[in-house]
Order: C-alpha cells, then structure tokens, then sequence
C-alpha cells in the first residue's frame, strides 16, 4: 500500500494517458502492479506478499498473480514503457532543477538460465561461464547536494558494449539536449576507453571520463600541470588519438584531453606507477586535483545502486520468451562491412572520370574490392537467426521503469532526513523497516492508519522512526485518504527513540 501511494501522482498520470476515457482497469493494475514491486521474486512471489493490495486498490481481494502479468503485458502494448520513461525523465528533471549534475552510466548482466539453444556472454560474477543473459544499461544522475537519482535504463543484446548504452541514452533528442545542458561530466567504465567510441562520444559534445586500460610511469613526464594535495605532480595533456575539438550547444570548445595522474598519491614520490584517465569534460582545477575521487564517485553512484536494486528483485526474470534474433557479433560485422561499402561508394563516387590506362586499372581495383564487401556481407547475412535472445517485448522493462520511479520517490524523500544513515538508505533497507513489516491498518472516513511492528534492536528502531516521521511528512494518500503510519509497541506502550544526526 505504501509504494502506490509513493507514486500516486506518476500513477495517475501514466493510467491518464494509456486510458483517457478512465473507464478500464488500467489504474487500478497499476496500482497493483507497483505494489509488488519489491518483492525480491517474481510474479508467484509478489502475490504472496500482497496483503494489502485491498486497501489501495479498493477491492475484496488481490490481484491473481496471473492477472497482473497478463495486464503489464497488456500495459505494455499499448506503449506504456515510453510513458512511464518520459515520467522517469521529468521526475528526475523536477529534482534537480537548473542544477548542474554527474552522469554515470554503466552495463549490467542479467543471468537468464536456459536449456534452448541461445546466444550466450560471459558473467564476470559467475566466474565468466558463457550464459544467455540480457546486458541492461543503466544511467544515474546526482547533483552536487542531493541523492542518486536513476535516469534512464536500456536493453541490450548479450555481449552488447558500453557504447550501445551511451549510444540509446542520446538517441533521444530531448533527452540529448537536457544531458549536455545539464551534466558537467559523464562518468563510464573502461569499457569505452577505445577510440572509436570517444570519437563517437566527442562528436556528440559529452563530456565523458573514462579510464584507459594501461599504466605509465609519470616519473618519465615533464612540466606538471597540478599537484595531488600530497604533492604528487598531474600531467594534463592533449590526446593525441583524438585531434579535432568540439563546440558544445553552450559555445564552449571542448578539447579531448588524457591526465596521468599517480596510481597512489598517498605514498608520494615512492611509487611511480600513474594512471591514464581520457576525458573531454571542463574540469576545475580542484577536481583535477583529485581526480581518483571524481572518477571513483561511479562506485557510491552507479555499482552501488544497481546492486542494491538486484537486492531488491530488479534482477528477476519476468519474461522467459526466447526469439530468434542475430548476435551482438553479427550485428557488429554487418554493420562494419556495411560501412565499408559507404566508403567505396563516396570514393567512387568523387572518383574523376579515367583518362588513361593506368586510371581505369585503379577504378576497377576499387570496384572490385567493393564488390567483395558486398559478397562478404551477402554471405554474413545468409542463416543469422539460428539461435534465440529475450528481447524487449514482454513487462520487464516496464517493471524496471516503475521500479527507478520508486528509487527516486524513495531518494528524494529519505535525503530531507538530518541523520546520514537514513539519506544513504537503499531500498532493502526500507523494506526491512517498513514495507515488509507486519502491519495492521484502521481505516476511516478520511484517513487510514497503518500500525506497523517495531523493530528489534534500538538502532534499528530509531531509523524506522525517522523513517516513518518522514513518510507523515509527506501525507501520502490511499484512494483520496490520508495514510498516517505509527509503530506498533510489541509491550503496548509508545516508546520515543531519539537518534542523532
């Protein structure tokens, strides 16, 4: 009942306008569909934890697990992942205002277990066996003072790069323009640190940081820029790889730049091993300064949320259809040899009409390696769906959507609480104190009150206290009624546990 009323406003405009006539269950299974969201299984798992389901949707029973299912399929045929990315969007964009943020991106892989025949990637966590998973991107945002908020989510084919995510996030042009507007620098993996994707990357004026993947000896560089708070010198330099610079929409130029900067400024001219990170964002010389911290906020904001997340059931497999679909491998071959072929064709085309033997023999030659190219290709494209990969067709995009709704609705109001253990809370966390505690609810005229259990330990007790004065705080409602949320004493009597900040 909680988590509906969390993303009541959202909800009520995501059922608007999938059903404007407001004559369908499209509500109400949204309503249902949410409130199992954090369950930490799938649909079996998330019926048995709808006890009250009834409060908010206003029926005698719950949903039947099956009904949910079909009805989130149904949801999302009518292209109710689109909507609830935009409200995704704006919630974020409602958050942090005009405020400049950090952007960070990153890939996760899904296992998915199947005896069929499928294309397959290796896990790094499962000892790189090769599995038929699906790799999700996944892109936080946080501004300077306020919590990680999720922006965006992708769906990717097994062994897809990092660059495909980057790639769907600013394929969107409102979502492009808002990124470059507002990040200040965009922080990924390794996984992009080759060229063509950084020229891909500065072509589109983001400004990334990325680590490359090789050590130097910053002992061999002259004429430092900076120097770490230890007194460790920084070598900022142009990137030689990427020459060409690039205007922003804010008519700034942007320069690729690499700073070898020491792998361990704490043991000072000791250790002379560095580090190479290849950037084209407007760093300060602050940030320069402790660039190693900068680069590291990836952890706390982008590996940490998404494990936290999996804690909580973003990780189940809610669609098991397997299609029969090309590889990353193959789409990454055709799509080479097809721009192969382009290359001969401009050349060609800009190709002056020949004059003399010798002429003639060039301009066969090419033509004769285009067509080549074209047989080669010919020949890749014969028997390409020979095994089978999930694609985005059934609810488990849009149950990850509402669940980055829910993230935010819940980040947002944990960082107004003054004790820091609260503001860092993760959603499994909450659950433990609040969303799956027993409970016992009194409904009114106007108001319903949820009695919760209190838990065990003293420490425990006083953040599930801050934890529900926050949730009074924000006067959630259940089906226009106020929801008002006490503790529960086990030995009958109120007990008031102040905790510092």
């Amino acid at each position: 009942m909680l988590l509906p009323a969390l993303l009541a406003p959202a909800l009520d405009e995501l059922a608007l306008r999938l059903d404007p006539e407001g004559d369908g269950p499209c509500h109400l299974h949204l309503v249902a569909l949410t409130g199992r969201l954090l369950c930490g299984g799938g649909w079996a798992a998330g019926h048995r934890c709808a006890g009250a389901e009834p409060l908010a949707t206003g029926r005698a029973g719950a949903y039947d697990e099956s009904t949910v299912r079909k009805a989130a399929r149904s949801l999302t045929a009518q292209g109710a992942v689109a909507v609830a990315e935009d409200l995704l969007q704006k919630q974020v964009h409602r958050a942090t205002g005009k405020a400049s943020v950090e952007a960070f991106t990153d890939l996760y892989d899904q296992v998915y277990w199947t005896k069929k025949n499928a294309w397959a990637a290796p896990v790094g966590s499962l000892g790189n066996r090769l599995l038929a998973c699906v790799y999700f991107g996944m892109t936080f945002v946080r501004p300077e003072d306020g919590p990680c908020l999720a922006y965006h989510v992708s769906w990717h084919k097994p062994a897809s790069p990092l660059l495909d995510a980057v790639q769907v996030l600013h394929g969107d042009e409102r979502r492009h323009r808002w990124l470059l507007q507002h990040v200040s620098v965009h922080i990924l993996d390794r996984g992009t640190q080759g060229d063509p994707a950084l020229s891909w990357m500065l072509e589109q004026g983001i400004p990334y940081l990325t680590l490359a993947q090789r050590s130097v000896q910053w002992k061999r560089y002259r004429s430092p820029t900076h120097h770490t708070p230890s007194g460790v010198p920084i070598f900022d330099r142009p990137d030689e790889r990427l020459h060409e610079a690039v205007m922003g929409i804010d008519g700034r130029i942007t320069e690729p730049r690499v700073v070898i900067f020491p792998a361990r400024p704490e043991q000072g001219d000791d250790n002379g091993r560095a580090v190479v990170y290849r950037t084209a964002a407007t760093l300060s010389g602050e940030q320069l300064e402790e660039l190693d911290g900068t680069y590291k906020a990836r952890w706390p904001n982008n590996e940490n949320p998404i494990k936290a997340l999996v804690a909580v059931g973003f990780g189940c497999n809610l669609d098991r259809t397997l299609a029969p679909t090309t590889s990353r491998g193959h789409d990454g071959q055709v799509a080479r040899l097809e721009q192969a072929i382009a290359e001969h064709d401009d050349k060609l085309a800009k190709w002056p009409e020949p004059t003399t033997s010798k002429e003639a023999k060039k301009r066969a030659t090419e033509e004769k390696r285009r067509a080549n190219k074209e047989t080669k290709l010919a020949a890749v494209q014969r028997g390409t769906e020979e095994k089978g990969s999930r694609v985005d067709e059934g609810a488990e995009r849009l149950c990850k959507v509402l669940t980055l709704l829910l993230w935010n609705a819940l980040a947002l109001l944990l960082w107004k609480s003054p004790v820091e253990a609260v503001r860092t809370m993760t959603l499994g966390r909450v659950c433990d104190l609040l969303v799956r505690q027993s409970a016992l609810a009194v409904v009114e005229a106007e108001r319903v009150t949820l009695w919760v259990e209190a838990v065990g330990s003293v420490e425990d007790r006083g953040h599930q206290a801050e934890v529900v004065r926050l949730v009074n705080e924000a006067r959630l409602r259940v089906r226009g009624s106020v929801l008002r949320v006490k503790i529960r004493d086990p030995a009958g009597k109120q007990q008031v546990v102040r905790v510092s900040a």
